[in-house]
């Protein structure tokens, strides 16, 4: 009697232990994901940015040669014509850089997403993985008690 009592009291105990060991391991993987997650979040951030100042240096020396260039055209009295495709010339550039930045920025949004999806499906994985070793460590152990008894 004494010797099933323990027996009974040793199984539980170690049932309670790969539960407790399992949930520790399943709230540190969720923790390193969200981490994970937090500093892609913020390498974005700081990308977009660094883009976004980019552009708006990018802008600024455009219309500082804007300004340069019409400052000549008024001096040396040149062709109006020439003003207007100079115009063009700027737009077309500005265009131009504006779509390269949003490509840009949209690239890398897709890139995160991605990722996020991936580190997500990981984990479900892993969860899924785990649960199953539980079950079936269950079943095996209370076959095992119930053969022992």
């Amino acid at each position: 009697m004494v010797i099933r009592d323990t027996t009974v009291v040793v199984i539980t105990s170690t049932i309670v232990i790969i539960a407790t060991v399992i949930i520790v391991a399943i709230v540190v993987i969720i923790i390193v994901a969200i981490v994970i997650v937090i500093i892609i979040v913020a390498i974005v951030i700081i990308v977009v940015i660094i883009v976004v100042i980019i552009v708006i240096v990018i802008i600024v020396v455009i219309i500082i040669v804007v300004v340069i260039v019409i400052v000549v055209i008024i001096v040396v009295v040149i062709v109006v014509v020439i003003v207007i495709i100079v115009i063009i010339i700027v737009v077309v550039i500005v265009i131009v850089v504006i779509i390269v930045v949003v490509v840009i920025v949209v690239i890398i949004i897709v890139v995160v997403i991605i990722v996020i999806i991936i580190i997500v499906i990981i984990i479900v994985i892993v969860i899924i993985v785990i649960i199953i070793v539980v079950v079936i460590v269950v079943i095996i152990v209370v076959i095992i008690i119930v053969v022992v008894i």
